[in-house]
């Protein structure tokens, strides 16, 4: 049923995270809170200049070390073109204490077109949305023939996008009909959700815990409705 299988070393907490709340330390940021979606949406425009760059994806992440599978908010990537032609990544990481905005790196090619490709619109990723997408996409789960088996532990990933208009479709831009240059102004959304089987024993040496978890992709569809991606 599962997509995508990962066996790792994580320090998992007894209970279950509440996807929509803080990490469970109570300290950090969880990965679908409205607290955590006003922070980045603070951190990305502090870093990213809206007036002269248009943001064409942005995704953020959970802790990949220690920490695993407590849904904590650990990693920001921005990505933009500036009027210049010039694509850029920006990371954004959380270092224990704060976050951190790395150098932007550059592509090594202009790929993207600044002056047709259409912003990502940051008010389109609302607290709602992101709490009404994560619901459907755990019912799609719990509605597997062997659903009642997985439980719900941390969003892996979000990530939200606008497709940019490649430099090599320039010239020939009027001749597109309009249904194509709609599908270069649509979000495009897909996510994760990591679980663990309820009949699965977690294995403990010394400090560290091996839990076998499960990651389940998901995308929308131009209905704006969830699917389990393949």
């Amino acid at each position: 049923m599962i997509a995508k299988f990962i066996k790792g070393l994580t320090a998992v907490c007894a209970s279950a995270v509440m996807l929509t709340g803080c990490g469970s330390d109570g300290g950090s940021l969880g990965m679908a809170s409205e607290q955590s979606l006003a922070k980045i949406k603070e951190l990305v425009l502090a870093n990213v200049d809206t007036t002269t760059n248009k943001i064409y994806r942005l995704m953020w992440h959970e802790d990949s070390g220690e920490r695993k599978l407590e849904n904590v908010l650990t990693s920001i990537d921005v990505y933009y073109t500036d009027s210049q032609n010039d694509d850029y990544t920006l990371t954004i990481d959380f270092d224990g204490k704060d976050f951190v905005a790395g150098e932007p790196r550059k592509s090594n090619r202009k790929i993207n077109s600044y002056e047709l490709s259409t912003p990502l619109d940051l008010d389109a990723i609302s607290y709602d949305f992101i709490h009404r997408i994560a619901d459907s996409a755990d019912s799609l789960v719990v509605a597997q023939p062997d659903g009642e088996l997985y439980e719900l532990k941390s969003v892996e990933m979000f990530s939200f996008g606008v497709d940019p208009v490649d430099l090599d479709y320039v010239d020939g831009w009027h001749r597109r009909d309009e249904a194509s240059r709609k599908e270069y102004e649509r979000l495009n959304v897909s996510f994760q959700l990591n679980y663990i089987r309820k009949d699965e024993t977690t294995q403990y040496n010394g400090r560290y815990t091996t839990t076998n978890y499960y990651t389940v992709p998901f995308r929308l569809d131009e209905a704006g409705e969830v699917y389990i991606a393949d």
